[in-house]
Order: C-alpha cells, then structure tokens, then sequence
C-alpha cells in the first residue's frame, strides 16, 4: 500500500527551520474532512495539512470544509450521515497530525510542500463530543447480559478503507469477550450507522495495541 501523502499549507516566508521553531511555540498542522456525492456515489476526502500558528483561529478552515459537505456532500445516501459526520468532526476542531508530518517531513520534499507519512506516531484519535456520548449511552447502560468494567475508545486513522469510520474499542469485563461480542455490537449498532466498523481489544491483556489505545484513546469509564 502506497503511504499517506499529504500536501502542506504553510505560509511562504516559511523554511525548516522556521517550521520547527513555530511548532515549538505551539503552531500545528490540522486536516479537515470533507465528502462530494455525484449521481449517487459518495466520496470522502481529507484536506492538506494546514499549518495554524499559536494562538490563531482555524474557524476560516472549518467554514471552507464544512460549505464543501453541505453544497456538495448532501446527494446521495451514504452521504447524508457523512456530511453531518463531517461538520462535527471539523467543528470539533478536525485532526491534529503534526507530530506525524514532523516525523515525516524532509529538507528536499520542503520546496514541493508534500509529506508522504511513512512513519506514525499516532494510530488513533479522540473521540468527539457526540461520538463519546453514544459510547457512554450504550455501556454504561448495559441490558445485564454482561458488565463492562472499563472501556477506552479512539477513532482508527490508519485504516485501508477511508470510507468507513472505524473505532478501537477497549474493554474490560467480568468474563469472556469473546462470548459476549455478539450482544456488544448489537447494543452498539443501536447508536451508530451499520456502516462504521469496530475493533475490539481486551485491555486485561495489557498487549501493545491495548496500551497504545489507553495512551491515545478517549476513556469512556
């Protein structure tokens, strides 16, 4: 599989050292979220890697992003749930990836503005607002046929297919996942569209998967 390209949106003035020294102070490199329906397909898209200063507002990006869902993104099916998946998303402040385009970026790809990610540090993000309340809503409130003792989730960034969210879902219960996998989901699908995908991760196993999860994941209890 080809790596993750992205291209950069800095201002012009900027060399490598200048970068890092505004990422120091605080600056960051945010992607946006946008999808584009055509008889009747759906396409779904990330922006550049923006570059936003310290203590500067991205509310210019988010309104560019979010005019693109709302003219473009509304016609067709699956584009419906996506446009208003993509406005929360950019609302809630879109995807800090700097840390990945820092790892990644090189002397003799700075003049092009392009980074290819071939290197990550980040496999998940946090969850937004309405995301965490649905995951609330469904295992703190179980129907008995199991009970969750802690549970940590985080949104996949890293997945093959970019049509389809996908969440990494770590729990612990009092007996087997396995056996209860089957009720879990279906409680799930009760809050969220039968499109997005969830992984499951025992967190009693202490595995990579699990920590790294419990290091970048949103704790839901």
């Amino acid at each position: 599989m080809y790596p993750l390209q992205y291209k950069l949106i800095i201002p012009h003035h900027f060399d490598m050292a200048t970068l890092q020294k505004e990422v120091e102070k605080g600056g960051k490199f945010i992607t946006y979220s946008y999808n584009i329906s055509l008889l009747g397909l759906m396409l779904n898209r990330l922006s550049p890697a923006i570059f936003i200063p310290a203590g500067k507002t991205d509310v210019h990006y988010r309104k560019k992003f979010n005019a693109l869902c709302y003219v473009f993104g509304w016609w067709s099916l699956p584009g419906i749930p996506k446009t208003i998946s993509n406005i929360r998303f950019n609302n809630s402040g879109g995807l800090d990836i700097t840390d990945d385009i820092m790892l990644n970026i090189k002397e003799e790809s700075f003049p092009q503005q392009t980074v290819s990610i071939v290197y990550t540090n980040m496999s998940y993000d946090q969850l937004n607002k309405e995301d965490l309340k649905a995951f609330k809503k469904v295992l703190q409130n179980t129907s008995g046929e199991y009970y969750i003792e802690s549970c940590i989730a985080g949104l996949c960034i890293n997945t093959a297919d970019s049509e389809r969210r996908t969440f990494a879902v770590g729990i612990k219960l009092n007996g087997s996942i396995e056996e209860h996998l089957p009720a879990i989901k279906k409680d799930l699908y009760r809050q969220f569209f039968k499109y997005v995908v969830f992984r499951f991760i025992d967190l009693s196993q202490h595995s990579e998967e699990a920590v790294l999860l419990n290091r970048q994941g949103t704790r839901i209890f």
